[in-house]
């Protein structure tokens, strides 16, 4: 393997049939080149050659590249504004292979290219299939459909400010499937006392589809390092940098598996693109040391790539080819994805910032260690939903469990065949996706079926057991969910009716609506952006699981899930009484 600064032996092309055999002489000149082409000069020297007839310049886009064009349905082949010496293919599919970053927060996207992405995303990129294994050991859900009743029943409990105003837009003689239909419910199931009452699917979304679940995936996280805790292999108040040593000197330095467990990791990482937006429409108070004044934290796209290619151009050195690379504050999460999956093709640096190559993190694993600690906060303390919610926080807990794990050859996805996915009984594999290096993503990369996550809702409600009293999931794991101390529940804040949740674990934790009978009474759940969900009462025995495209996240993060859930418990109970009376 030749460095970059290792001399290398030009002698080899002049040698050609004067010794030795034709097809040795083939493979030194093969070697030759590959280590050429490895070698910075060389490559710029590539770059430098101008063709005879070399191609218009594109004009000027912005950052990086067009948006109108990296969301279109041609984003696999050239873009519009590019002038090449090939004819493009003209895909017929609503999208191609390349994930459009942001593309869903810019035009034009249609409400069907938006579906077609979250029940394609196995065909969009590469993913580990988590395999369901045994087919005899599937479990057949059991259905005793109320239907009727769950359609037409008129709701009552609405979600309201202190003054009586509505918060959520409540359709006239508002019913189930009147709220369900306005926020874009791709399919639901609800199940009672361990039987489907109601399941219902909006084409051309079935029972049999895999649909992204973003969040939901951390939920699994969290049961997998509950059930390491509980075989003894960790422990919640070890260091991060314990499992990891890579994290030292970074933002996670400090923090230990419980601070990451449950969000409170004081890591400066922006994980809202205006966070001041997410406080406004959600009712959450602002963080104590913001004062009174909300602090915009907007990440301009265009002004982080100019930074970034200022840091690298003034640190670059040619021999040995060395730059630093800054994450640039407030921009965390595009540079996540950029490292992660959707990076930018080299000639785009090139063309508009004059970099000739892709630079900083080249996976997941490379760009966490550059994360500081936010200088406001501490680890440990929980501010609100806002502040303390960071997605790569998850990563790094996956990243623990795979170091534990590669002790003994394994990791993290096959910890979670092997001990959760292919023990509940499911109908269908997982599929988890990769980033580059292989990497999984388990801040929001699984695609599953409803009714697959609706089988595995219904262990975690029943004590951890399977249809087939199987163990799946530790009862002292879950215990932890159901029963959480003071300091892991919902912070009430005036002006808004039950709608805050705790956070332990990396499940949310819910409070109740359903009446004085349920009085300080919590649930727990999965929840995932766009409105994916699987929540557990476990004093109404019920269980929803909810899969969505519901492309306004902003509602999303606060009025949405509080009136779905009123909703929900008010039909728990009507379900309840119906059973009740042996209706």
């Amino acid at each position: 393997k030749l460095g970059v600064a290792q001399k290398l032996d030009f002698g080899t092309f002049g040698t050609f049939g004067q010794s030795g055999s034709r097809a040795t002489h083939r493979e030194m000149m093969k070697a030759n080149v590959i280590a050429l082409l490895g070698y910075p000069k060389f490559v710029y020297a590539f770059a430098s050659v101008t063709a005879a007839n070399p191609p218009s310049p594109p004009p000027s886009q912005g950052f990086p590249y067009d948006f109108a064009w990296i969301s279109s349905a041609n984003a696999c082949s050239k873009p519009d504004f590019f002038d090449v010496n090939w004819k493009v293919y003209n895909n017929t599919k609503p999208l191609c292979k390349l994930y459009p970053m942001n593309a869903v927060e810019t035009d034009p996207w249609s409400k069907e290219r938006f579906r077609f992405k979250l029940m394609n995303e196995v065909a969009l990129l590469p993913h580990r299939v988590i395999s369901k294994r045994d087919p005899a050991a599937y479990v057949e859900l059991q259905k005793d459909l109320k239907t009727d009743i769950i359609e037409n029943h008129v709701l009552q409990n609405r979600v309201v400010q202190d003054n009586g105003s509505p918060w959520y837009n409540y359709p006239e003689d508002a019913t189930l499937p009147k709220l369900l239909a306005q926020d874009d419910t791709d399919g639901i199931i609800i199940m009672h006392q361990g039987k489907i009452v109601y399941e219902n699917y909006t084409p051309p979304f079935t029972s049999y589809t895999h649909h992204r679940i973003f969040s939901d995936t951390k939920s699994f996280v969290g049961l997998m390092v509950q059930m390491l805790i509980n075989a003894g292999r960790l422990r919640e108040d070890d260091q991060l940098t314990d499992y990891v040593p890579e994290l030292k000197g970074s933002g996670f330095e400090g923090a230990t598996v419980g601070n990451a467990l449950n969000m409170r990791v004081a890591v400066a990482y922006a994980e809202y693109p205006d966070k001041c937006a997410k406080y406004e429409k959600s009712g959450n108070e602002l963080p104590a040391f913001w004062g009174d004044k909300c602090v915009r934290q907007t990440c301009d796209f265009e002004d982080a790539f100019r930074q970034i290619r200022d840091n690298v151009t003034s640190t670059t050195s040619a021999e040995p080819f060395t730059y630093t690379f800054s994450v640039v504050p407030g921009c965390e999460t595009m540079q996540m994805f950029d490292a992660t999956i959707t990076q930018a093709h080299s000639s785009y640096w090139e063309h508009y910032y004059g970099v000739p190559y892709n630079p900083g993190p080249q996976n997941l694993r490379e760009f966490i260690p550059l994360l500081q600690k936010h200088k406001d906060q501490e680890h440990g303390k929980w501010y609100d939903e806002h502040t303390n919610y960071k997605s790569i926080i998850t990563d790094v807990l996956a990243w623990v469990i795979d170091k534990i794990l590669g002790e003994d050859g394994s990791s993290s996805e096959e910890y979670f065949e092997e001990n959760l996915w292919s023990k509940v009984g499911q109908g269908h594999d997982a599929m988890l996706m990769l980033g580059n290096a292989q990497i999984p993503w388990w801040q929001g990369g699984m695609s599953v079926t409803l009714p697959d996550m609706a089988r595995f809702s219904d262990v975690l409600l029943n004590g951890g057991k399977n249809k087939h009293g199987v163990e799946v999931v530790p009862e002292a794991v879950l215990a932890k969910l159901r029963r959480p101390p003071a300091d892991f529940l919902p912070k009430q804040v005036a002006g808004f009716q039950k709608c805050r949740m705790g956070y332990r674990d990396q499940f949310w934790i819910g409070q109740n609506q359903a009446g004085e009978a349920h009085a300080d009474k919590t649930w727990f759940g999965f929840i995932g952006i766009y409105g994916q969900y699987a929540w557990i009462y476990p004093y109404l025995n019920m269980t929803v699981v909810r899969q969505s495209t519901d492309e306004d996240y902003d509602k999303w993060l606060g009025v949405v899930p509080c009136a779905h859930d009123a909703a929900f418990q008010e039909l728990g109970v009507l379900l309840g009484q119906i059973a009740g009376s042996g209706k």
